[in-house]
């Protein structure tokens, strides 16, 4: 634990190393690349304080991961599931669900899309069945209150923090939805306790999953 106590304010201190900036790539292209479903993991590469103490703690440069919707899927979702979508409004434009402070929300790709932020995006084809699996239980799951406990037991895995059976961190919200048609994090990892940097290593090496950069 002191171990990562110590990466921890490294990070917070922007002394850890982090991942190259490269030329950005057009904002639309990349939007257009998308696919429902896909799973996107993010960092910034200029850090703040609480963003670099995240990376230092999990000693990787993801920080955040979430859902990749789009409009589509959002449309034929809400179609489908009106009692869910009740004051949740119309699908918008490159729709993304995610777990944050203030729960887990529905929200935009364009919060991400900035010079600071690096962005790796990993699909691969669902079916229709696959798809309303995965995005139905991540629409219901719109409302819940953030696990701030789940998320210190992430980065301090040696603290004794509980493990309830329903998470909301971002990456536990991520493989939870996924977990009835594939579960995208390595043999040995608790889907319901997964980082960011968890999910990226699982999808980076799954030869049946795409990747699409932004910002490298």
């Amino acid at each position: 634990m002191f171990t990562t106590i110590i990466h921890a304010l490294l990070g917070a201190f922007g002394i850890v190393k982090r991942t190259k900036k490269f030329t950005t790539e057009h904002n639309e292209e990349f939007k257009r690349s998308l696919e429902s479903c896909a799973v996107i993991c993010t960092g910034a590469v200029n850090a703040g304080f609480v963003q670099g103490g995240i990376q230092g703690a999990e000693n990787s440069f993801w920080q955040h991961t979430f859902l990749y919707i789009g409009k589509t899927a959002g449309e034929m979702m809400r179609s489908l599931y009106p009692d869910i979508f009740k004051k949740k409004g119309p699908a918008q434009l490159h729709e993304i669900i995610e777990a944050e402070k203030e729960g887990i929300v529905i929200s935009t790709l364009d919060k991400y899309v900035n010079p600071d932020q690096q962005m790796v995006a990993y699909s691969r084809p669902v079916s229709n069945l696959e798809m309303i699996k995965i995005l139905k239980q991540a629409y219901s799951d719109v409302g819940k209150p953030y696990d701030f406990l789940e998320f210190i037991g992430d980065a301090f895995p040696d603290l004794p923090i509980p493990n309830p059976a329903d998470l909301n961190c971002c990456a536990s919200e991520v493989t939870k939805c996924w977990l009835p048609v594939e579960k995208i994090v390595r043999d040995g990892v608790d889907p319901r306790r997964a980082t960011p940097a968890q999910v990226n290593d699982c999808l980076e090496r799954n030869m049946k999953w795409s990747q699409t950069r932004y910002n490298w």
